[in-house]
Formats: C-alpha cells, structure tokens, sequence
C-alpha cells in the first residue's frame, strides 16, 4: 500500500502541477515574515552587519565586535522575544490558509479536479478552525519555549561560568523541546486532514486524526521517514552551484526552497491525504 500511495501522489502532482501553487505562496509570506524579523533584529543589535556582509569586511571582525553583540543581544532581549512572538503569530496567521487551501488543492488533484480559485473559496470556510489548531500547536510551543527565556535572562555575561551554564541548560532544553514538539506533531499528523476535508471542529478532528494514527502506525511513521529523505534529497540537484562560492551557495539554497514549495510540499501532502482517506474508511 505504500508505493502504491507515493506513485498516487507523485502521479497527482506530475498531471496537476499546479497543486504547487499555494504552498508557493505560503512560502514567500512566510519568508517575507521572517525576513523582516531578521532585519528588524539585526536593526536593533548591529545596524552596521549588512554593510560589513556586502563588503567583505565580516571576515575581519574580533571577538570584541562579537563580544559588542552578545551585549547588545542582551540587553534587547526582551523586545527580541517579543518581536519572535509577533513573527510567529504572524506566519501562524498566514499558514493557517494557504496551508488549508493547499491541502483542498491536493485532495482534488487525486480526483483529477483541480480548481484553485473554488479551493480558495473552501479553504476560506475551513480556516478559523484550522487557525484554532494550528494556534493550540504555537501555544505548546510558546509554553515550552518560556524556560528558554529565562535561561538567557538569567546570563551573568561577567561571569564565563554562568555563561557556559546558562548555554548548557539552553541546548539540553531546547532539544527536550524539539523532541516534544516532534511527538506532537506525530500524533496530530492526521488532525489537519480532519479539519479541512472532513470539515469536523478541532477537538473532534483530534479524537479523529488520534483514531486514524492508532490503525496507521507502521505507514505513519514510515512517510515520516520518506518526507526526511525528500527534504534532504531536494538539495541535490542543486549543490553543483554550492561550487561556484557564496553567490552560488545562495542561489543553490534559494532553488532548493523553491523546489521544496512547488515540488515536495504537494506530493507528500497527496500522501498524506490518501492515506488518512484509506484508514479513515476502516473507522
């Protein structure tokens, strides 16, 4: 059952490739998102970085340049988890739609039917739930996140034993975190489905994509596995440009996004699809 799911999918994507369409979109909003937090934060800790980047002159800063930014960071670390916050709310805003409208797209790519203005219409009746979901996922997060902050708060940065403390706590708990967010979202990974094409409401979409995974353990975690594979073998084909220096490893990075929002995104989403469709019917 299972190659006959990942020929189903990569077959719906290969006829209908513009099912690729709203995670492409999903994915420049997201990006724009992120990069004016990123420019916002590099604004408030080191507004002279970007020209030091362009002219080359990074490669010969110290450790008092770095030691000024570890300070700087610091010192506006409050206002940099707040504007952390307010980017992820954002993109959480955003997803939430394109994300619905996506997974519409796909569903009616392995019927053949692919519309995407009435999928956009769709996913527009479906996203205050899926918003509701996807903002319970960020509020875990958002909660397992919050000793994180004060494990930086609590930085002696005149102390090096504090620090080196401090950065242990940070990556033992940040890997917890990463772990605990990994099991969640393995045993939502049917609940988004429930959602959007089954139009139940998120607790019923929960008990139901919890249903769905007891029956599909096996297949579960074995497309889990293939969507690592995938994401690491889109970088492939474009890593010959990685050769050509720092303009082409950007541009060999930037290829590989895109080959992952208009290629990978739609065919595991049409995986992911069929098989909740097959086990859903053994309910």
């Amino acid at each position: 059952m299972i190659w006959e799911i990942v020929k189903i999918g990569w077959k719906a994507w290969r006829e209908h490739k513009v099912s690729g369409i709203p995670f492409f979109i999903s994915g420049i909003a997201s990006t724009s998102v992120f990069l004016l937090l990123t420019l916002f934060v590099v604004h408030i800790i080191s507004p002279e970085l970007p020209g030091l980047i362009l002219t080359g002159a990074i490669a010969n800063v110290g450790r008092e340049y770095i030691a000024q930014l570890f300070e700087r960071c610091m010192e506006n670390v409050d206002l940099i988890f707040s504007a952390i916050l307010a980017a992820i709310l954002l993109f959480v805003i955003f997803d939430a739609f394109f994300r619905a409208w996506g997974i519409k797209v796909c569903s009616d790519a392995l019927k053949c039917d692919v519309k995407l203005v009435e999928g956009l219409w769709y996913a527009k009746s479906r996203y205050l739930p899926f918003l509701v979901y996807n903002l319970l996922l960020q509020s875990i997060t958002f909660a397992g996140a919050i000793p994180l902050y004060y494990v930086i708060r609590g930085i002696d940065k005149t102390d090096i034993h504090s620090v080196v403390q401090s950065a242990i706590a940070f990556l033992v708990w940040a890997i917890v975190l990463m772990i605990v967010i990994s099991v969640i979202l393995f045993l939502f990974t049917f609940v988004p489905y429930a959602i959007v094409l089954d139009g139940e409401s998120v607790l019923t979409s929960i008990k139901k994509g919890y249903r769905v995974l007891r029956i599909s353990i096996t297949e579960t975690v074995i497309f889990w596995l293939l969507l690592v594979l995938v994401g690491m073998l889109t970088w492939v084909p474009f890593y010959p440009l990685q050769l050509l220096g720092f303009v082409g490893f950007v541009v060999s990075h930037i290829l590989s996004i895109i080959a992952a929002w208009l290629i990978v995104a739609p065919i595991v989403t049409s995986w992911w699809i069929e098989l909740y469709k097959r086990k859903s019917k053994m309910l």
